[in-house]
């Protein structure tokens, strides 16, 4: 064989809708394994020297396990593979363009993820022009806004809210398959976003900007009538130096929408930050 085939660390757990929470549950109160957020939306928990991913699985009745592979030459492995008269199954799950990897299943029809280490980096024209990123990019930002989840949630799904820390016009409504238009008219901009996933008090997906990103708005419910905010935005497109730009900035954007609506629900005060971080006559990077 020419290409060496090692295991993975990444163990992918895909667990339909109606299980999916207990089984997060099941690993992290019960167990009692370390969890790994750094891959959003997925939920991840340390399993020994592996990462075991709890994967929401809308399509599937029962939950699947899929294992993970790698190759220091993805194209080399996948002959090999091919040769020995090993299924494809690449329509299963998208892995974007220029991934070095490719999905399998053995004789037992379980899911393998055969990919090359960094194969979520795009190969640098220049090294010293260009970052290798093993990571993809993501924003994230949290916070802790002293008022019922219920009351948190409503402020970013109804516009005549969110108007009083984040956007300047709402066409409606955030709910599930819809929608609607986002306006930031001090500085002439606006985006179509469209929700995914909406579950009352608990979660928000969206897709928004062009070229899309997602959006994860996760909302968990605290003792004396608090709530902890966590928001992430990743699938930036570009370069891997443009990726981490995009990041970095969306990170400051939802920072200052957080920071924005912990005020006007606490305190009724509406700072102004959005307007404030790019005035007039500033000059911009």
């Amino acid at each position: 064989m020419a290409a060496k085939i090692t295991g993975g660390i990444n163990i992918a757990m895909k667990v339909p809708p109606h299980q999916y929470q207990e089984t997060i549950a099941f690993y992290r109160d019960v167990v009692g394994l370390k969890p790994f957020t750094a891959k959003a939306p997925a939920v991840g928990f340390e399993l020994g020297p592996n990462r075991l991913w709890i994967d929401e699985a809308p399509m599937l009745s029962q939950a699947e396990i899929w294992l993970e592979l790698f190759t220091d030459d993805f194209p080399a492995a996948a002959d090999h593979l091919a040769k020995a008269g090993v299924v494809r199954c690449d329509a299963i799950e998208v892995l974007g363009e220029g991934f070095r990897g490719g999905w399998i299943t053995n004789p037992a029809n379980i899911i393998h993820l055969v990919r090359e280490p960094d194969a979520w980096c795009r190969r640098p024209v220049r090294k010293e022009d260009e970052m290798d990123i093993r990571e993809t990019p993501t924003a994230e930002a949290g916070m802790l806004i002293r008022r019922p989840v219920a009351e948190v949630f409503e402020a970013i799904v109804d516009p005549a809210i969110t108007t009083k820390f984040w956007f300047t016009h709402g066409s409606g409504r955030l709910d599930r398959g819809k929608e609607v238009r986002w306006e930031w008219r001090m500085y002439g901009v606006s985006t179509p976003v469209t929700v995914s996933e909406f579950v009352t008090n608990e979660k928000i997906v969206m897709q928004w900007s062009d070229p899309p990103t997602t959006v994860v708005w996760n909302f968990t419910e605290m003792p004396g009538g608090r709530t902890f905010v966590e928001v992430r935005n990743y699938g930036f497109a570009g370069s891997p130096d443009e990726q981490v730009k995009q990041a970095i900035g969306s990170t400051e954007g939802f920072a200052l929408v957080l920071a924005g609506a912990k005020a006007w629900l606490e305190q009724g005060l509406t700072l102004g930050l959005i307007g404030d971080r790019h005035p007039k006559g500033v000059p911009t990077a």
